[in-house]
């Protein structure tokens, strides 16, 4: 039986369709800081998680060559919203980090700190953080769609964009993450083949579920060395 994680997210969708009915799959959805928690724990063969989770010393592997959740600009569900007053990035001095998130958080980090923003990130997170005391609001996956619809007065900030605009890189914000080098290779044939039947469905989607190696490693060796 193969332990397999992934987030509840619709981005994740042509990656991972069709699992759970495997009979050899035992897929857990969860937001990215519980699969984090599991993968450290062992209680995972693998996850398609957080890529930050894959940096610095850690001992958990990003598949490089396998398929990954990443933007070439806009991904327009990992977002900064400013609220209504705060009319660029430069004004914030207060924003609230999405718990659930490990990738956009850093993310946010460091798209502040390269663009010389001092602002404070406010850990605590309630039930609406729009209604939090912050000039912005971190915020990912189908709630940042979501949010959008909903507070059409905020202003919206990719942070994909905004890594672009900085770094001219894709940004992979998400991948098959693993410890077990000789598991992880009786699984990935099972996660290619899911990928290829799925992705030709989501083509138009602005996402990128493929990128080159060196592509993915230069992002990731850009956003190590940032964090």
């Amino acid at each position: 039986m193969y332990r397999i994680g992934t987030v509840p997210y619709q981005v994740a969708r042509p990656l991972t369709q069709g699992l759970a009915e495997n009979c050899n799959v035992d897929l857990t959805i969860a937001t990215p800081a519980v699969l984090a928690e599991m993968l450290a724990n062992n209680e995972l063969d693998c996850a398609l998680a957080s890529s930050v989770l894959s940096l610095g010393d850690s001992d958990l592997h990003i598949w490089a060559d396998g398929p990954v959740i990443a933007s070439v600009g806009p991904i327009k569900s990992v977002l900064l919203m400013l609220r209504p007053g705060c009319g660029s990035l430069s004004e914030v001095k207060r924003w609230s980090a999405d718990p659930s998130s490990r990738t956009g958080r850093a993310l946010a980090e460091v798209i502040l700190r390269q663009s010389k923003i001092e602002a404070q990130m406010v850990e605590e997170y309630c039930n609406d953080p729009f209604a939090a005391d912050v000039d912005a609001v971190q915020i990912i996956g189908d709630p940042a769609l979501e949010a959008v619809a909903e507070h059409t007065d905020w202003t919206v900030v990719d942070l994909g964009t905004e890594w672009q605009r900085l770094t001219s890189l894709p940004f992979v914000f998400a991948g098959w993450l693993f410890k077990d080098t000789v598991k992880f290779t009786e699984i990935a044939p099972l996660l290619a083949v899911t990928a290829k039947s799925n992705c030709a469905d989501y083509e138009n989607s602005g996402l990128y579920y493929h990128l080159d190696v060196q592509q993915v490693e230069l992002s990731l060796q850009q956003f190590a060395q940032w964090i």
